[in-house]
């Protein structure tokens, strides 16, 4: 078979236009710096587990995998991720080409996809997000056969897909709630269905074990993200983030393509729903205040899918398609390759700092480990772009991560570190202006696993009312931590926070007294219950002297203040 017969064939010209955008991913992964969560989820990959504190394990095990075979590099991280896109998107074609497939609709399938732009950079970029597409077209594969079939080994595939989204995601629970839910009264009758279900959940079984160890965190993260409040910034930039992220000419040519269309068959009408029911959801949870387009990644399949369709016999229309893909694709590859001279030149974004920045800090504070402010970000890539050790605080005020449960205190427990600080001593220039400020702290006794435990705070309380509040204080740790009310001992903090609000934080006065290793103690406090009505959450945080403070009840009690009449 020559070339031309080759390109005449749809599934080759196919496979060769998706060899060709692999190649370009390829390249961009290995020439982009990391975007700061590639390097978080680069951290999880050296400590492989069923679950995370941000997210289920599939993304970790990729970047594992990568980085094996090509070392800590961008390539590495980002392999898996690249090669699952052209795989995802051809097993699509199977489900969606016609049985007698031109080479045009080939072209136009993949014209659709490549001029998405947020199947452009999720090509590339190590996210959760790259197997949860790979996982929600091989869901839709083995659904649609267990729709036709119905036999038990469409079956079982279909509970294997489940399992696969859930290990990429939570996200993707979405996914096959919407998918099977036009057809749920049907499936109800069907005892192969519970078959699916049973499956999925003894596949999931290590996860949900990891879940239950560390006190269901990522689920009660997840759910407790909202303000509690409408905000109609957020629902601008939703809205902004779809037409825009999702190509605005074929997210508006969507729209008409869901009012005009009705659906061919029951396939047809999940993706619908799909759709539909992302969007509605996720309108629905716009009170967060960081609702991300990429959450919406799977619609970008249905989107594909019902205009591929539509498209057929609309020739004016297909054409201008043709001509907005050629247009989209050719600024999509000049916007990449200034991210590879941009990344080269250091240009002036903190996407293209990272390398350059952490060489100055690794510089400037030696052999000492780092312990950054309360973000998750800079230690992952400090320990990325550098061969120094880092971890951060914690902080009652931003959101917890998955440095919260590794064992990284042990390591730079009783030593020199170098600590940052706003108002610290230790100035080292970055690029664009900025500084990075630490002092060197000695003796650093990390406090941030031990437990705290409220053992007689009543549910209901009155204002200005006095409690003796008894808590229980465990130190797991190997060394000996003292407490007090000195510079050189930890306290003990009483917070209460209403939603992301602190509405009274206290240092109550206690004995000096020091918890021995691997033993617990009783502290009694002295509160007066502050003029701070309603339901409240409290905490109890140890903190070092100066340094951050995060809740060490890892769930809050819950209490109720009412006026004193």
């Amino acid at each position: 078979m020559d070339i031309k017969t080759c390109f005449k064939n749809p599934n080759f010209l196919l496979i060769g236009l998706l060899l060709a955008w692999w190649i370009v991913n390829l390249f961009q992964a290995a020439l982009t710096e990391l975007d700061s969560d590639e390097a978080y989820y680069w951290v999880y990959s050296n400590h492989l587990a069923w679950g995370y504190f941000d997210h289920p394990p599939f993304i970790a095990w990729l970047i594992r995998i990568g980085t094996v075979i090509f070392g800590k590099t961008t390539l590495g991280v980002r392999f898996f991720v690249t090669l699952l896109q052209p795989i995802s998107l051809y097993l699509f074609w199977r489900l969606l080409r016609p049985s007698e497939a031109t080479a045009k609709e080939a072209t136009l399938y993949f014209l659709l996809c490549a001029s998405i732009p947020i199947l452009q950079v999720y090509g590339f970029v190590a996210t959760p997000d790259a197997p949860l597409m790979f996982s929600t077209v091989l869901f839709l594969t083995a659904y649609r056969s267990f729709i036709k079939k119905n036999t038990w080994l469409t079956a079982c595939f279909t509970g294997i897909t489940i399992a696969m989204l859930l290990y990429s995601k939570y996200h993707g629970v979405l996914v096959f709630a919407f998918v099977m839910l036009p057809d749920l009264l049907k499936l109800l009758r069907n005892p192969r269905f519970y078959f699916i279900a049973l499956l999925s959940a003894i596949l999931m079984m290590p996860h949900f074990m990891w879940l239950y160890d560390h006190n269901f965190v990522s689920i009660r993260f997840h759910l407790g993200r909202g303000q509690g409040r409408f905000l109609i910034f957020n629902l601008i930039e939703y809205l902004y983030n779809i037409v825009l992220c999702y190509h605005p000419f074929l997210f508006l040519l969507f729209v008409v393509a869901l009012i005009r269309r009705k659906p061919a068959d029951s396939f047809e009408r999940s993706l619908y729903f799909m759709a539909i029911g992302f969007y509605l959801f996720f309108l629905i949870s716009i009170k967060n205040t960081d609702t991300q387009p990429q959450w919406l990644l799977p619609v970008a399949l249905s989107i594909c899918f019902l205009l591929f369709q539509y498209l057929k016999n609309k020739q004016k229309t297909t054409k201008a398609v043709f001509i907005s893909a050629y247009i989209s694709i050719a600024v999509y590859m000049v916007a990449r390759i200034l991210l590879v001279v941009w990344s080269f030149t250091q240009a002036d974004y903190l996407f293209f700092q990272n390398r350059e920045n952490n060489r100055r800090i690794s510089q400037a504070v030696g052999d000492h480990p780092v312990v950054f402010r309360p973000h998750y970000v800079p230690p992952s890539v400090y320990m990325f772009y550098t061969e120094g050790f880092a971890t951060t605080q914690l902080s009652i005020n931003y959101r917890s991560n998955q440095y919260k449960f590794w064992d990284y205190d042990d390591q730079i427990a009783g030593k020199t570190v170098a600590l940052e600080s706003r108002n610290g001593t230790h100035v080292v220039p970055l690029l664009n202006g900025r500084v990075f400020k630490f002092d060197y702290y000695e003796n650093y006794l990390p406090v941030r696993r031990m437990t705290a435990e409220f053992l007689d705070l009543p549910e209901n309380l009155t204002t200005h009312d006095k409690i003796a509040l008894k808590v229980e204080l465990t130190n797991p740790y190997s060394y000996d931590i003292p407490f007090g009310n000195t510079k050189t001992t930890a306290h003990v903090r009483f917070v209460l926070k209403q939603g992301r609000k602190i509405v009274y934080n206290v240092v109550p006065q206690i004995n000096s007294t020091t918890i021995k290793a691997g033993s617990s103690m009783i502290f009694e406090m002295n509160i007066e219950v502050p003029n701070v009505l309603g339901l409240s959450d409290a905490y109890i945080c140890v903190q070092q002297h100066g340094l951050h403070y995060a809740p060490n009840n890892d769930i809050p009690r819950k209490i109720k203040i009412v006026k004193n009449e």
